[in-house]
């Protein structure tokens, strides 16, 4: 579990498929720069930059949101959801929840703890993809650049994405993230029965 220190919260964002029981959740941390008071007001700043960037990119059946944010406080966790929820716009034929593009996110500084990863589910086309799990080039840039500009959308927000590190420490800044060349796979996503 990431320590989540005052003036920093982790967002999660839930992803449900019409052809899924199973609900998939994007996980990260942001820096609270804009000094939003309670965790929704964090949620709906969160929400604008990833409804720009990454709803085009998700599978018209998946329903994404409402965002869930987990405030560090300095003596506490406030925990609370916000209110917007939106339809992927991506007439994808996308593979099952437990294939999804995998981006690599840096920071500015080494090591293992500076260093993170965010998985993508439904968020290709099934023809982006060969046999091997390789991603078509053109997908790999585009899913970059529309990561690198909901970096961007963040910090004009006033919430820039961060990697929370599971001891202690201050959390590093995500300068810029790339999408991998390969899919990722996450099995406890596939719903049995």
């Amino acid at each position: 579990m990431p320590t989540i220190p005052d003036l920093f919260a982790q967002c999660s964002i839930p992803y449900a498929s019409a052809s899924s029981s199973r609900v998939a959740f994007v996980t990260f941390g942001i820096d609270n720069q804009g000094a939003f008071a309670t965790p929704q007001e964090i949620a709906e700043a969160v929400w604008t930059p990833w409804e720009d960037n990454m709803i085009p990119r998700t599978d018209s059946n998946v329903v994404v949101g409402p965002v869930h944010v987990q405030q560090g406080t300095g003596s506490g966790i406030n925990s609370g959801d916000g209110t917007s929820i939106a339809s992927g716009t991506s007439a994808a034929n996308s593979p099952p929840p437990n294939v999804a593009l995998l981006v690599q996110k840096q920071t500015g500084l080494g090591g293992h703890a500076n260093r993170g990863r965010m998985y993508l589910p439904w968020s290709c086309d099934e023809s982006g993809l060969d046999e091997a799990g390789r991603v078509e080039p053109t997908v790999v840039s585009a899913t970059t650049d529309a990561f690198n500009a909901l970096l961007a959308d963040l910090d004009t927000a006033g919430v820039p994405m961060c990697i929370l590190h599971t001891g202690a420490g201050v959390p590093a800044r995500v300068l810029s993230g790339a999408c991998e060349g390969l899919v990722a796979t996450q099995r406890r996503r596939l719903g049995r029965g």
